[in-house]
């Protein structure tokens, strides 16, 4: 399971980071190499005891504010409300803001239902329901 976790995380992070880079045939040896090296970053933040944890304790008792969340209630909830705060006022996203760079554009924890439950990012990002990508 854990394994399951830090792998989901990893390639959801590198998809956000290098989503640009998809379209390319063939990366240039120095592009490749900080892909390489941004990979091997973020594998490590994957198995940081705060990003591990926090997956766990949220698979284990979900909010229960996260099953009746959709689209339509995430737009319209204020940046300030509890719910909304809950994900950028935690060990994790502490955890998180802390390895934010030019790079990486947004980052985010999946639980095992599918949910993110914490994001960042330059503008407020969709609220992901169960089982469901999340859209812009």
């Amino acid at each position: 399971m854990e394994n399951l976790l830090k792998s989901s995380f990893v390639a959801a992070a590198i998809l956000c980071i290098g989503a640009h880079l998809s379209l390319a045939q063939a990366l240039d040896p120095a592009v490749q190499s900080k892909v390489d090296a941004m990979t091997k970053e973020i594998q490590a933040w994957a198995a940081a005891p705060a990003i591990v944890d926090a997956v766990k304790a949220y698979n284990a008792a979900p909010p229960a504010d996260a099953a009746s969340m959709t689209q339509e209630k995430w737009k319209t909830t204020p940046i300030l409300d509890p719910f909304v705060r809950g994900f950028t006022k935690n060990p994790a996203a502490d955890f998180l803001k802390g390895k934010k760079t030019d790079a990486t554009a947004e980052a985010f924890l999946s639980a095992a239902d599918g949910r993110f439950f914490w994001v960042y990012s330059g503008k407020r990002s969709s609220f992901p329901q169960k089982n469901r990508m999340r859209t812009r």
